[in-house]
């Protein structure tokens, strides 16, 4: 079954939805299509690349603590702050490929894990310029008043990022990094430069990662070193595995259903974690297609059982 036999009702519904909800629950729409482009990122760097950097949220983090530090104390406009946000996501993004180059495995997601952690010791450490625990207070880009605009912005940045992943992926480029990360010793006999399409896959997924860094730091209004703690990566592991690990569609559908879920059972605290990682685990044991995978497999049932 098409992608697209999914994608388009899906993407109907979404743009006619928010007019029949209420601001809270565009709330948890909007932060879950900015999770979306975090797990399509991060899925195109692990899953397509090979690449299991732990770091995805660290550079999304910076990017929007970078816009809003430029604002408070230089007083940049947003179409010159936002920009210097994702271009600092991807200046380290290149940085650490460059620095990571040889490693795989375990070293590469420890060393990723360390970064976001030196991050968030340092966002924490520097209050008298971050605010630390605080939070650091920076404009909104449409003010708080109506969620609307807010949702829109989010679902075609969430919709133009699975669009470019997917042409990407089907480019030549795009085999070039596939054909990396499945086997770096074949691809490099085969005459593949493989450190340098390493670096590609990860500048391409900090791009993405800081583009969503700087939307989401300009409409929650408010920063803390919380967004650089590891528990945002875990999150992106697992929306990414709920909805479909390695899969564009899939990492829209696990990142708004989970969101969607955890707001849900919000009420019982760090029960709905420990559900969820059994969820994870059970969904990588027995069926690891995940959420797309079974939309894949009984929507056509459902739509024949409806004609």
């Amino acid at each position: 079954m098409r992608t697209r036999t999914i994608a388009l009702p899906l993407g109907a519904i979404l743009v006619l939805l928010p007019w029949i909800l209420n601001d809270y629950q565009q709330h948890v729409l909007i932060v879950g299509f900015y999770y979306s482009m975090l797990v399509s990122a991060w899925g195109f760097l692990a899953g397509r690349a090979g690449i299991f950097s732990l770091g995805i949220h660290a550079l999304s983090g910076l990017a929007a603590y970078t816009s809003a530090l430029t604002i408070t104390y230089y007083r940049l406009p947003f179409i010159l702050s936002m920009p210097l946000g994702v271009l600092v996501a991807v200046g380290i993004s290149f940085s650490l490929a460059a620095l990571t180059l040889k490693m795989r495995g375990i070293y590469l997601a420890l060393t990723t894990w360390a970064f976001s952690e030196i991050s968030r010791l340092l966002v924490s450490a520097f209050y008298e310029i971050t605010r630390g625990d605080l939070g650091l207070q920076t404009p909104t880009l449409f003010g708080l008043r109506h969620l609307i605009p807010y949702y829109y912005l989010f679902l075609a940045s969430a919709a133009a990022t699975g669009a470019f992943f997917y042409w990407f992926s089907k480019s030549k480029y795009g085999y070039f990094i596939w054909s990396v990360g499945q086997d770096p010793v074949l691809s490099a006999v085969s005459g593949v430069n493989v450190y340098k399409w390493r670096i590609v896959a990860t500048v391409i997924s900090g791009l993405i990662a800081g583009v969503a860094g700087v939307l989401f730091g300009h409409y929650v209004g408010v920063l803390a070193p919380s967004i650089l703690g590891f528990h945002e990566m875990a999150t992106i592991i697992m929306m990414s595995i709920v909805g479909g690990y390695g899969t564009l569609l899939g990492a829209f559908i696990g990142a708004v259903l989970v969101n969607i879920l955890m707001e849900s059972f919000r009420i019982y605290q760090e029960w709905r974690l420990v559900a969820f990682a059994v969820t994870v685990v059970l969904m990588v044991r027995f069926y690891r297609e995940g959420v797309y995978g079974l939309l894949k497999k009984y929507y056509p049932i459902i739509v024949k059982g409806h004609l």
